[in-house]
């Protein structure tokens, strides 16, 4: 017998995150709907109940504020976390914009 796919939407940054919070309104059926953001103002004004602050000690929770190379520096320093967190997931669905 066939087991349904898990099925996570990641919503990365703050268009990523508003997408991801109207599928929400939705009701989308989908096992985990998830922000990430690197600005902690920004990540706890989604509704959403799994949010995940990358880069703590690169941006300090303020944000990369456009800067691809903080942003970038910020996902690698939460990669191992993130991964952990949505290994067992069968498709993993990012929004980013």
């Amino acid at each position: 017998m066939l087991r349904k796919p898990k099925i996570a939407v990641i919503g990365v940054g703050n268009c990523g995150c508003n997408i991801v919070t109207s599928l929400a309104e939705t009701r989308l059926n989908v096992d985990k709907l998830m922000a990430i953001n690197t600005d902690t103002l920004s990540l706890f004004s989604f509704p959403l109940h799994d949010r995940f602050l990358v880069g703590k000690t690169v941006t300090f929770g303020l944000g990369a504020g456009g800067d691809v190379v903080k942003g970038r520096e910020a996902a690698i320093e939460s990669l191992d976390e993130l991964i952990n967190d949505l290994v067992y997931f069968d498709v993993l669905i990012a929004i980013c914009g």
